[in-house]
């Protein structure tokens, strides 16, 4: 009875130090992503011109890829509030879904 009881404490023991262990290899896994991520997408600045991809499926044949739009407001600094000629975009979007813009359109 007592053999079972020192396996059985062995193995949460065991089990208790792979999560551990796991999880810390997440969180630095996390970080190089983080930072190769923001390598690769350069920080943008409130009043920047990005191009912001249109979805196929909402648009014609006929209407343009894409749109420009200008940063107005940068929350948790990772989400942008974008905004058009026609008005503020109700979603705010990540570095990665629009490419930044060198010159100034709008």
């Amino acid at each position: 009875m007592k053999l079972n009881l020192k396996k059985i404490q062995y193995r949460r023991r065991s089990t208790q130090r792979i999560r551990t262990k796991a999880k810390l290899n997440l969180e630095a896994q996390a970080e190089k992503m983080k930072a190769k991520s923001s390598d690769k997408h350069p920080n943008v600045k409130v009043g920047q011109n990005v191009r912001l991809k249109v979805p196929d499926i909402a648009r014609a044949k006929t209407d343009p890829k894409s749109i420009i739009a200008v940063v107005i407001d940068v929350k948790d600094n990772e989400f942008y509030q974008l905004r058009t000629n026609i008005g503020v975009l109700k979603q705010l979007y990540k570095q990665n879904q629009f490419t930044s813009g060198s010159e100034d359109f709008i």
